[in-house]
């Protein structure tokens, strides 16, 4: 984002403000439109881009312009504005898509609107280092103008025509900063990280415990507050069932199912509003006003397109039915794909604009981060796959599944009504997670890793008993079917270790925990039949019946 300063009108500041000039706002300073630091007047447009609302307004009357998108942002508002009380009037104007605005104007009506009615208690999602008597005097001093929604030029234009040079109403108030837990950095693959799960937030566990162990604080190319991130390249997580309605939402999940459903609603819608894209308008209005028309009406071109599988006029009418007003449905070209050929390999979305988005025609937080989804049909089920060259995984993550998951539902249903969901899968180039989120990443971890630390292993089951002088297993499908059978003779040196090699050169399998077990059983069936015990899988040995002979 542009930022603008604006010093002409203002000659005689004091020593104060020509050093409040060069420091405030302290933080997210590059994500802001800096206007008059004196002003007493500041804006939050919420999700809708700033540099709609700077387009209308003349800057040099305000003090900020700047976005919030989550409550937790609200954080770093009350931190910038408590170092400049020179603030009185904040208009809050645009999309809330998170409830971080009704959320703010209910700190002034003395709510915690997350907990709807109920008197006003200390919030969740407020960082513990900012005191109830920072929060109080915000509350105070500062009169919020509650303009949530579309945004009105008139309204805007008389809000910042009111504003004024702000007299401080108190001395400049800061906090300590949030102590972030150590980032993890600890040995491991520099690539290719796997997690998976039934649920979203299953998922999330274990994918959070794998960044805070295993991520690598990297610097940011904007410093946003100073932050640094903990990350991982290239890791992909897989969500085998989770319905999308409705999700399965926990009462501990740091967002609602209000949240969610707000989410997914502007994910499936084809318009982008106010915003400089959408995940929906780009799968399904793709803007092609900027490509050359004679290729997109040669239809010739796509000759090919459905493979073998389709012919020339299937393909003219299918590619001119995805395309309207100068927008291309992809979505309706992946139905198209897989209603003629279900495992068609090109069922294809593209969400990156080749030249908008490499070449910073956009501002670089306003390019996609989510940039190709590819669906295919197997066994009446629709598998998703969905590429992010970049995701913060606390705070968008988990949203972004859900997002996805609805469309993934949709698209089944386009296609026929008889196919089912199979798993969404993504594949997160950069998976990150915020400096400022890691203490409360390892919190969530350690109080609900219990809920998620037996994972079945999808590459089947095992059995094991002896006979003999014999360690037998069995391999079996997840569905009970007899698959294989490995037998080892137990006299025999190291007959635990022999046979844990040929299970593991057999790829029986794909969760450590699982392969963990099976060498434990494995271990006490062969100390069994050196012993002379008796041995049933999952039951301790019983080392009295050999002493007692």
């Amino acid at each position: 984002m542009k930022t603008v300063y604006n010093h002409s009108n203002h000659s005689n500041h004091s020593n104060h403000s020509n050093r409040l000039n060069s420091s405030w706002p302290k933080y997210f300073r590059d994500r802001l439109i800096l206007g008059n630091p004196d002003s007493d007047s500041a804006v939050a447009t919420l999700w809708t881009p700033m540099n709609v609302v700077a387009k209308i307004v003349d800057v040099s009357k305000v003090s900020v312009i700047g976005q919030l998108y989550t409550k937790r942002g609200i954080n770093y508002l009350l931190r910038n504005v408590l170092l400049n009380p020179r603030i009185k009037r904040l208009m809050l104007v645009g999309a809330d898509l998170m409830e971080a605005g009704d959320t703010l104007f209910g700190l002034k009506k003395g709510l915690d609107l997350r907990r709807k009615a109920r008197p006003y208690q200390r919030p969740d999602w407020l960082d513990e280092n900012i005191s109830s008597d920072g929060v109080g005097k915000f509350i105070n001093n500062v009169d919020i103008i509650n303009e949530i929604g579309p945004v009105s030029s008139n309204k805007l234009t008389a809000f910042v025509n009111e504003s004024g040079i702000g007299k401080p109403w108190s001395k400049p108030i800061s906090f300590p900063e949030a102590k972030a837990a150590g980032s993890g950095g600890l040995p491991s693959e520099d690539t290719g990280y796997t997690v998976r799960g039934e649920k979203i937030w299953q998922v999330w566990i274990r994918l959070l415990q794998l960044i805070n162990r295993f991520g690598r604080p990297s610097p940011m190319i904007h410093h946003y507050g100073a932050e640094r991130i903990s990350e991982l390249i290239n890791l992909t997580a897989v969500i085998y069932d989770e319905n999308p309605d409705p999700p399965d939402i926990p009462d501990w999940l740091p967002f609602t199912k209000t949240d969610v459903k707000k989410y997914v609603a502007g994910f499936l819608s084809s318009s982008r509003g106010d915003e400089a894209y959408t995940y929906g308008e780009r799968l399904k209005s793709f803007p092609l006003e900027k490509y050359d028309q004679k290729l997109l009406e040669d239809l010739r071109h796509c000759e090919g397109a459905l493979g073998a599988r389709g012919n020339l006029e299937d393909i003219r009418q299918t590619f001119a039915r995805a395309i309207s007003d100068k927008t291309l449905n992809q979505q309706k070209i992946i139905v198209e794909k897989l209603k003629s050929f279900p495992e068609n390999k090109g069922a294809i979305a593209v969400l990156w604009e080749p030249i908008i988005d490499n070449f910073g025609l956009r501002e670089i937080w306003r390019t996609p981060c989510l940039v190709l989804v590819q669906a295919v049909i197997r066994d009446k089920k629709l598998f998703l796959t969905a590429y992010f060259r970049s995701n913060d995984m606390f705070g968008s993550w988990p949203l972004n599944c859900f997002g996805l998951r609805a469309f993934q539902k949709e698209t089944a249903a386009l296609i026929d009504k008889s196919i089912k969901l199979g798993p969404l899968t993504t594949i997160s180039h950069s998976a990150h997670i915020y400096e400022n989120n890691w203490q409360l990443a390892e919190k969530i971890v350690h109080d609900h890793w219990s809920d998620v630390s037996c994972e079945w292993d999808p590459r089947g089951n095992l059995t094991f008993e002896v006979e003999a002088d014999f360690i037998i297993i069995k391999h079996l499908s997840p569905d009970g079917i007899f698959l294989d059978e490995y037998r080892q003779n137990g006299q025999e040196e190291k007959a635990a270790k022999r046979l844990c090699f040929r299970l593991e050169s057999a790829g029986l399998f794909s969760t450590i925990g699982n392969a963990m077990y099976a060498a434990r059983q494995i271990e006490r069936a062969e100390t069994a039949i050196k012993l002379g015990l008796p041995f049933i899988s999952d039951e301790p040995l019983d080392f009295k019946k050999k002493y007692a002979k």
